[in-house]
């Protein structure tokens, strides 16, 4: 199996296109929802991506307190929770090699 080196990020990799990243690789994907009343969509695509746009763009002079960066850091870990089970099952199952 050849693995293409490229992987298409469209720009930014918000919650459908990570969910489209583990469906390329055959990998299962993660749930809008992975805790009560815990939206990934809302969290990455609406908070964590709109700062970083912002920021990169230059288009908004924005803020940044104790309670967005605590959020920001929650998130991270548990997307890289997230997606390293999804690697580990994958491994495990072999899922890679189907296509």
């Amino acid at each position: 199996m050849e693995i293409n080196p490229k992987v298409n990020t469209e720009s930014n990799v918000g919650f459908n296109v990570l969910n489209r990243i583990l469906t390329d690789f055959n990998l299962e994907t993660i749930p809008e929802y992975p805790e009560p009343k815990y939206s990934l969509p809302n969290e990455l695509d609406k908070f964590l991506l709109k700062i970083r746009n912002n920021v990169a763009h230059g288009e908004n002079s924005i803020v940044v307190n104790r309670e967005d960066l605590e959020r920001a850091i929650k998130l991270v870990h548990k997307l890289m929770d997230l997606v390293f089970e999804r690697i580990k099952t994958g491994f495990t199952n072999n899922s890679y090699f189907r296509q």
